[in-house]
């Protein structure tokens, strides 16, 4: 009977492991992120970018009223966390999950805003 039940914990155990901490995607959009963005008052205008060039799934310029960011989206958190940590041309990198917000300018609220997304 106790070898039944440590069976079962064992594989509830490696059940949760795979599907709860070893999440390494992320299903949000940069759609989403500019949604957001506006909803915490940062409005702007897309341009595109060569999001390919950086190991990129997807990426934009985004550009408003006294900010201009670059954001990027990996396939996976460990691409997300390498290329902020390396960063570009000398630019600010903030990582969250899959995305990455390259600055050029930006106040601290939108800093904040990423962060909260």
């Amino acid at each position: 009977m106790h070898t039944k039940c440590a069976v079962i914990s064992l594989v509830a155990c490696l059940f949760l492991c795979v599907h709860v901490g070893c999440s390494r995607t992320d299903s949000r959009t940069i759609e989403q992120l500019k949604a957001h963005f506006a909803n915490e008052g940062f409005s702007g205008v897309t341009r595109d970018k060569l999001f390919y060039l950086v190991g990129a799934k997807d990426g934009i310029g985004y550009t408003g009223d006294g900010f201009s960011v670059e954001i990027y989206v990996f396939d996976d958190v460990s691409k997300a966390e390498g290329f902020a940590e390396v960063g570009l041309l000398e630019s600010e990198c903030f990582q969250n999950g899959c995305f990455v917000l390259l600055v050029h300018e930006a106040p601290v609220d939108l800093l904040s805003a990423f962060q909260e997304f």
